[in-house]
């Protein structure tokens, strides 16, 4: 799966990719427990190196879960994984927040010249039981 940042702006027309990851911003963040907590093993982590960090170091600790889907699946099909995945731990999600953010990043790169987006109940039960809201980042291919 690519990157958001990996994602290309000259696709061929009539062609989208979605990428939908979850993630936790915190200092201090133990990733261990986070990961057991979950059940599943990260995409990514980051650790803040320092007070004093340098450009591109991480402002803070973040723990991310990326969807293994094909990126041509739907947005949809991508956060229904995520809430099947994360469902059985949601008060641990919940707790996350007193002390650190948890973030879910929907993006869509599109090759149609008019996008259009929905998402089924069950893609949205995730946003709905953590209290947090749905943004999804759109690129248009020129």
């Amino acid at each position: 799966m690519q990157k958001r940042s990996q994602m290309s702006n000259h696709m061929p027309t009539g062609y989208s990719v979605s990428v939908v990851c979850i993630s936790v911003f915190g200092y201090s963040l133990d990733f261990d427990e986070i990961t057991r907590r979950l059940g599943v093993q990260p995409s990514q982590t980051a650790r803040r190196v320092s007070r004093n960090r340098r450009p591109g170091e991480p402002a803070c600790d973040r723990w991310s879960l990326s969807t293994p889907l094909a990126e041509t699946e739907p947005l949809s099909a991508h956060l229904v994984w995520l809430w099947e995945v994360l469902k059985p731990n949601l008060e641990f999600l919940r707790s996350l927040r007193r002390t650190a953010e948890v973030r879910i990043y929907c993006g869509l790169n599109s090759g149609y010249s008019g996008c259009r987006v929905s998402f089924s109940p069950d893609a949205l039960r995730l946003f709905v039981q953590l209290g947090i809201p749905l943004g999804v980042t759109i690129f248009m291919a020129p």
